[in-house]
């Protein structure tokens, strides 16, 4: 895996959201914790 600037948990996200195309999914599973919140960011 190529070094990134990015966090672990957004690591996490991307990883799970190129796999899924979920943006909600790969947000919980990198364990931001209110998807309310992201969905109303988006």
């Amino acid at each position: 895996m190529a070094k990134t600037d990015l966090t672990i948990q957004r690591q996490v996200f991307v990883e799970e959201y190129v796999r899924s195309g979920d943006h909600l999914e790969a947000a919980k599973k990198a364990g931001y914790k209110d998807t309310h919140t992201l969905r109303n960011q988006a």
